[in-house]
């Protein structure tokens, strides 16, 4: 199967936003989530998606940064009582984007950039980014083996999810023919993820 990873990352945050927005209302109403940092007051319009998709024609990033940022959102979940919701997931994934970009990548574009496409102003954008890097004990460091289970559980997530589109050859996410889809997954396509 044909994908691109910040397709896999589209997918596997949408499943757990699902998964975790269906958890809050089937709890008791004592159940609050921790307010994050990342939360707005509402819900963005935009799809995950999308909004991927966005960083993907625009910012003119590696794809290897899009499993990192999945790496330091799941970090970050981990280590605190956050949940993922839509109140938050844009946020903190634009924030995970642009700091694994900026870890990833030589070259890359100042955070005015990353602000007009993520929709943010660039003081929201400077505060995301500490945050997180606060979070992350400005620990960005991934060893090899740890990039490579993920993207491997990344793409058996995603193709068991779409077993039925790829039996009619069509791929979910873009509607588009399997064999018009790039394949990324190479070892050249890791960047400058490198083992300790």
């Amino acid at each position: 199967m044909a994908f691109e990873y910040w397709q896999l990352l589209s997918h596997a945050l949408e499943q757990t936003v699902s998964r975790s927005s269906l958890t809050w209302t089937s709890t008791s109403h004592s159940f609050s989530p921790t307010i994050s940092p990342f939360d707005s007051k509402t819900a963005p319009a935009i799809s995950v998606h999308h909004y991927l998709e966005r960083f993907h024609r625009y910012a003119n990033c590696s794809s290897a940064c899009f499993p990192v940022a999945y790496i330091y959102m799941k970090r970050v979940l981990g280590s605190t009582g956050f949940v993922l919701s839509r109140l938050n997931i844009h946020r903190l994934m634009l924030a995970a984007v642009v700091l694994a970009i900026k870890y990833v990548d030589d070259e890359y574009a100042d955070n005015r950039m990353y602000a007009l496409i993520g929709g943010v102003k660039l003081e929201e954008i400077n505060r995301l980014e500490g945050c997180l890097l606060a979070l992350l004990r400005f620990k960005l460091f991934i060893k090899q083996e740890t990039y490579l289970e993920v993207v491997n559980r990344l793409i058996k997530r995603y193709e068991q999810s779409h077993a039925a589109f790829k039996e009619k050859g069509v791929d979910k996410d873009s509607q588009k023919p399997l064999h018009a889809i790039k394949s990324v997954g190479s070892a050249e396509t890791m960047g400058d993820v490198q083992e300790q």
